[in-house]
C-alpha cells in the first residue's frame, strides 16, 4: 500500500488556500484545511515477505514462530503459533522494512532464519528431513547446519585447557571460523545468496567466534588470575575488531554483551584490586550481586544498547526461578530509565511472579509440610528408616534448579493420586546449607506439602554414589519411588508432569 506524499503538494497549496482564507475563513477552517493535507501525505511503502511452512510429518506438528523485538530475540518471547491455511499450509507475513533474524520451532526442530524484505521463503517438513526452498535457500540451510558447541561449557573448556597464549587460542578458533567462513563464500560467489544476506551471516560468524574467544580468556582468568598480557590483549582487541553496539544485532548478542561488559569488567576490577572474590561472594550470598551488573552495563553502555542488555539480563535472571528481590530493583529502575520500552510488556509478567514470590513468603509454613531436622542423617538408608511402612515418592530437588520448580506446577495433578495410592512424598534438597532460607522460601512459594530434608554433604556424597542416574554426579530434578521395606523401586521414576506414566507404575506397587 502506498500513502500519498506531500513535501511539495503542501507547500505550493498552503499558500493558495491561504489567501482565500485570509479574506473568508477564520483560524479553526484554516487549521482543518492543514490536518487534511498533513493527513494525506505520502505513507511509506511496506515491504512484505512470507514464509510457507510445508509438512508432511506424520505425527501433529506444533509451529512456532519468535520474533525479534527491535532487533534482538528476548528469550521466547513475541511468539506466535501458526495455523495451517485452507491449502493445508502454514504460512506467515511478514511486514518489514528491514531484515530479521527469527527462531522457528517446528516440531521439535529448532531453526534459525534470516527474513529480509520483499523474499519469500518455504520450508518443507518431514519425518527426517528440513529443506529450504526460494530465497536465500541455500544460506539458511547453512545457517542451520554449522556445527558448533555451546560456548562457555565446560568441555569447550577442557578441549582449550593447554591452551595458554593468545596464538594458541586464536589458531584453533580460526581454523573453525573460516571453514564456515569459506562456505559462506562459496554461497556468495555462485551467487545462491545475496549481498545483504552475505553481511548478515558473516555478522553471526564473526559475533560468535568473538564470543568463544570472549568466553575461553574469561573461563581462564578464574584458573590462573590475573591473565597475561597476551590473553588480556587479545580480549581488548576482540572487543574493539566487534564492537557491543554493532550496526547489525547477532543472534548471540546477549551472550556477547554479557561477556564484553560485565565479565571483562569484573576482572579488571579485581584486577585493580577494587573488587575481591570473596566480596563477590557476599554479593551473592547478600542478593546483591545484580546491583553491582547493572552498575557495569550502565557504566559501560549507553542508549538502545543499554536498554537491550538491561532488559535481557533482568528477563535472564528472572527465568531461571531464584525470584531474587533485587530483580524487582532493577525492573523498577529500568522503567524509570526506559518508560516507553518495548520490553516492558513481556519483563512485567515475569517481575510480577517475583512479586508474589516475595509476598508469600512473609507467612509460615502451611501446616501439610513436615521438615526433617537433623545434621546427622549421612545416607537414604538412614533417612528411610523414619518412613519404614511407608510408600514414598522422592522429589529431589534444589532451589537453583529450574527445571525442578517448572515440575511444581503439576504437584496438584499427582496430589490425589499419590494419596489414592497411599504414597508420602518425601522432598530431598541437595542445597548447600547457606541456602537454607531460599530452600525454606521455595517450601512455602510452591506450597510443597509433604516432608523436607535438606541434605548434608556426606549424604549427598552417598546418594551421587549409590542412587543417582549418573554415577557420581546430580542430574536434577529426579524421582525415585521406595516400597513399605525401603526397598528403592525405581530411581528413575516419572516427573509430576508425567502423571498418567506416574499413576500406572504405583497402581502396580
Amino acid at each position: 500500500m502506498i500513502k500519498p506524499k506531500c513535501s511539495i503538494f503542501l507547500h505550493a497549496t498552503f499558500h493558495t488556500q491561504y489567501r482565500f482564507i485570509q479574506f473568508n475563513m477564520n483560524k479553526i477552517v484554516l487549521y482543518s484545511i492543514i490536518s487534511f493535507l498533513v493527513f494525506s501525505c505520502t505513507q511509506e511503502k511496506i515491504n512484505t515477505s512470507k514464509l510457507t511452512i510445508i509438512s508432511s510429518q506424520k505425527a501433529t506438528v506444533n509451529i512456532e514462530l519468535i520474533r525479534p523485538i527491535d532487533g534482538m530475540i528476548l528469550w521466547n518471547n513475541h511468539k506466535e503459533s501458526l495455523q495451517k491455511n485452507s491449502e493445508g499450509f502454514y504460512s506467515y507475513n511478514f511486514n518489514i522494512s528491514s531484515p530479521e533474524i527469527i527462531r522457528l520451532n517446528v516440531g521439535e526442530e529448532r531453526l534459525k532464519m534470516i527474513i529480509q524484505p520483499n523474499q519469500s521463503y518455504q520450508v518443507e517438513a518431514s519425518d527426517s528431513t528440513l529443506i529450504f526452498k526460494l530465497d536465500n535457500a541455500k544460506g539458511n540451510e547453512l545457517l542451520n547446519n554449522l556445527q558448533r558447541s555451546s560456548n562457555g561449557t565446560v568441555s569447550e573448556s577442557m578441549e582449550y585447557k593447554n591452551d595458554s597464549t593468545a596464538s594458541a587460542i586464536t589458531q584453533k578458533v580460526d581454523l573453525l571460523k573460516n571453514t564456515e567462513i569459506k562456505q559462506l563464500d562459496s554461497l556468495f560467489e555462485n551467487k545462491q545468496i545475496d549481498e545483504e544476506f552475505y553481511k548478515i551471516v558473516q555478522n553471526e560468524i564473526n559475533y560468535y567466534y568473538a564470543s568463544k574467544i570472549n568466553s575461553l580468556i574469561i573461563g581462564k582468568s578464574y584458573d590462573s588470575f590475573p591473565l597475561n598480557e597476551d590473553l588480556e590483549s587479545l580480549l581488548e582487541q576482540t572487543i574493539e575488531k566487534y564492537p557491543v553496539n554493532p550496526k547489525i544485532i547477532p543472534s548471540n548478542w546477549f551472550e556477547y554483551a554479557e561477556s564484553s561488559t560485565i565479565y571483562k569488567n569484573t576482572y579488571e576490577q579485581k584486577k585493580a584490586g577494587l573488587i575481591t572474590s570473596d566480596s563477590l561472594q557476599k554479593l551473592y550470598l547478600n542478593g546483591n550481586i545484580k546491583h553491582y551488573n547493572e552498575g557495569i552495563i550502565r557504566k559501560h553502555l549507553k542508549g538502545t544498547y543499554q536498554e537491550k542488555l538491561l532488559a535481557y539480563y533482568i528477563i535472564f535472571s528472572a527465568k531461571q526461578k531464584n525470584y531474587e528481590k533485587s530483580i524487582i530493583d532493577l525492573y523498577d529502575n529500568f522503567k524509570l530509565s526506559f518508560p516507553n520500552s518495548n520490553y516492558s510488556q513481556y519483563l512485567e509478567p515475569e517481575v510480577n511472579e517475583i512479586r508474589d514470590y516475595q509476598n508469600k513468603i512473609k507467612g509460615d509454613l502451611p501446616k501439610s509440610v513436615t521438615i526433617i531436622e537433623s545434621d546427622n542423617i549421612d545416607s537414604l538408608n538412614e533417612l528411610l528408616v523414619q518412613f519404614r511402612g511407608q510408600k514414598i515418592y522422592i522429589d529431589l530437588w534444589a532451589s537453583w534448579c529450574a527445571p525442578c520448580k517448572e515440575e511444581f506446577s503439576h504437584n496438584k495433578e499427582i496430589q490425589r493420586i499419590l494419596e489414592e495410592k497411599h504414597f508420602k512424598k518425601l522432598y530431598i534438597s541437595i542445597d548447600d546449607k547457606n541456602r537454607k532460607n531460599k530452600w525454606m522460601e521455595n517450601i512455602k512459594f510452591h506450597e510443597l506439602n509433604g516432608y523436607h530434608f535438606l541434605s548434608n554433604k556426606t549424604f549427598q556424597i552417598d546418594f551421587a554414589d549409590n542412587y543417582t542416574l549418573h554415577e557420581g554426579t546430580f542430574s536434577i530434578p529426579q524421582y525415585l519411588i521406595v516400597d513399605e521395606e525401603g526397598n528403592i523401586i525405581t530411581k528413575n521414576a516419572p516427573r509430576p508432569s508425567e502423571s498418567n506414566e506416574l499413576k500406572k507404575m504405583l497402581t502396580d506397587i
